[in-house]
């Protein structure tokens, strides 16, 4: 309901002309510029007043299974604008922005329950307890804990992708193909094998109320339906961002990652994960594995600034003259992820013409959304540019992997529960190189099982010839990593 006497949120929106508000209803996207007017708070809830606003919408498809990129279908742009919690076709009234109700009211932020700074930490040495393994051991100084290299010259965890001399990481798989029950698929990777451009730097470590920086990735969690994730992010001179990597995010007890043809197994209603990509040229994008991706496929993406008719990725090096956001190298920012898990019951499903769901290959009710919702915020430390996506009706989980029944479950597990710490060039740099070969001798591998292996990989906008593996010295650096408890999806 529109309050005729609001109270200013952020004034008037023209001094704030560097942020862009991304909206997202159903799974149709809106990504605004007002042009003159105002921004309100009123019982929770943002809403706008605009003199005029030009927005462009996509209907959003899952991602490719190897390289998390939109397919797009039915683009159209328009001038338009916001009412009743959708997009109307024209006229300035103003509306309520919140699709679903307003998710900061009922999870405001509240009190910290994970900090981890690096000062306290030995430098020259892995971030002991957390990103400890026996992968990333092996190679130690992809990961270290650094002196100086900090927001305001503290210690800070410092991942090199490549160093001077090259990548350094595990061997590919080999052989490339695996057989199980007569199934081909590709041989993921383990403990001793890559199949990324960089070896994966990754934990799911618990957000376990420490504050003093002496949290581990085994303690035991404390579960929340609603968490805010936030830490600084440094890429160094000379990153090249290449075709893409992955950064940081927030997970269920148990984190879904991986593709199908990865060996993957299917969907399971506990398991989710919400993280974010660095793309061609710098572009960020927020990378989901929610219940609404295809079992065992790679994740759901929103690229931030996306518009009607964009191509789905930029050209590696070739930077368009546009003011989309795009991370520059040699400067300092804060990505901020929030969360909050929808409710069982409220899981929507794919309908067939009696009404009843309809199945996937693997037997299981196919989901549409929920009434969870995830935001994406990133400013540059001096506050300068800043970002915001926000996705409401997402179903992070699906206990009931169906309709639910008289008792719905809701399990701490399902809740988010640890920062994924994750990181690496990729994309699949050994499906890449093989998939550009001819048919590879292997044991009942025929030319048709191999095309069907390479779909993914032979689709001209992931730019199948040029490699996911940076090309020069490329670092970045990570600094105070925060949670706390509630939701937001106000911007910066």
């Amino acid at each position: 309901m529109w309050d005729d006497n609001p109270e200013p949120l952020v004034g008037d929106v023209g001094d704030q002309l560097d942020v862009r508000l991304a909206l997202h209803f159903g799974r149709v996207m809106c990504f605004l510029k007002p042009v003159a007017g105002w921004i309100f708070r009123s019982s929770g809830v943002v809403l706008l007043a605009l003199s005029s606003a030009t927005c462009a919408s996509e209907n959003k498809l899952t991602s490719d299974a190897t390289t998390g990129g939109n397919t797009y279908q039915g683009m159209a742009g328009g001038t338009g604008a916001l009412g009743g919690g959708g997009l109307s076709s024209g006229g300035t009234a103003p509306g309520n922005v919140s699709a679903g109700g307003s998710a900061g009211a009922l999870f405001p932020l509240g009190a910290s329950r994970y900090e981890q700074t690096f000062n306290s930490l030995q430098t020259g040495a892995l971030w002991k307890k957390n990103l400890d393994g026996s992968k990333i051991s092996a190679y130690p100084e992809n990961a270290w804990v650094t002196a100086t290299c900090g927001v305001l010259d503290s210690a800070c965890l410092r991942i090199v992708y490549r160093q001077p001399d090259g990548i350094h990481k595990h061997p590919a798989p080999s052989p490339v193909f695996s057989t199980t029950n007569g199934e081909f698929a590709w041989t993921p990777s383990d403990a001793g094998h890559t199949g990324t451009a960089t070896d994966v730097i990754q934990a799911n470590i618990a957000i376990d109320g420490t504050t003093d920086g002496t949290g581990k990735a085994s303690n035991p969690p404390l579960p929340s339906k609603a968490y805010t994730l936030s830490y600084d992010l440094y890429f160094e001179p000379g990153f090249d961002f290449a075709k893409g990597g992955k950064l940081p995010g927030l997970a269920a007890k148990s984190f879904d990652s991986g593709c199908t043809e990865e060996g993957s197994p299917k969907r399971n209603g506990k398991n989710w994960s919400v993280r974010v990509m660095w793309r061609n040229n710098g572009r960020l994008q927020l990378y989901s594995y929610d219940q609404t991706r295809p079992s065992g496929s790679c994740g759901v993406t929103e690229m931030i600034d996306a518009l009607s008719g964009d191509a789905p990725y930029e050209m590696p090096g070739v930077v368009p003259n546009d003011d989309k956001f795009r991370f520059q190298p040699g400067t300092w920012y804060t990505l901020r992820i929030s969360v909050r898990v929808n409710d069982n019951d409220r899981v929507a499903y794919q309908l067939a013409g009696n009404g009843t769901p309809l199945l996937n290959a693997s037997g299981s009710p196919i989901p549409t959304g929920g009434n969870g919702e995830i935001s994406l915020a990133v400013k540059s430390i001096d506050g300068s540019v800043k970002r915001l996506l926000v996705a409401p009706n997402v179903a992070l989980r699906d206990e009931c992997l169906g309709p639910c029944g008289a008792s719905v479950p809701d399990s701490p597990d399902a809740w988010a529960n640890a920062v994924f710490f994750s990181t690496f060039y990729g994309g699949n740099e050994v499906k890449r190189t093989t998939c550009l070969g001819s048919l590879p001798t292997y044991p009942g591998l025929t030319q048709p099982i191999f095309d069907s292996l390479c779909a993914s990989q032979r689709l001209d906008f992931v730019f199948p010839s040029l490699t996911w593996e940076p090309q020069t010295p490329s670092a970045a650096r990570f600094d105070n990593i925060t949670v706390v408890e509630g939701y937001t999806a106000a911007p910066f």
